[in-house]
């Protein structure tokens, strides 16, 4: 299972789904979102989402990678 948020995965959709799948064997989640840390960087909020790999075309790469990661 993937979750996606536009802010810090910790305390969002992300943590909320964790904690219901933590009492499931063996479900897997990747937290898409913004790292736990300060953003130094400005621009528009296509460049932010672009240089945190959070644009739609890099949230699909990385879903890709990680089933096909999984697969093996």
């Amino acid at each position: 299972m993937f979750t996606y948020e536009e802010h810090c995965c910790s305390g969002g959709l992300g943590s909320a789904v964790a904690e219901m799948l933590a009492e499931c064997d063996g479900a897997r989640l990747q937290r898409i979102g913004l790292p736990e840390e300060y953003c130094y960087r400005f621009g528009s909020r296509e460049d932010l989402y672009r240089s945190y790999g959070l644009m739609p075309e890099q949230v699909a790469q990385k879903i890709a990678d990680r089933i096909r990661r999984d697969a093996v």
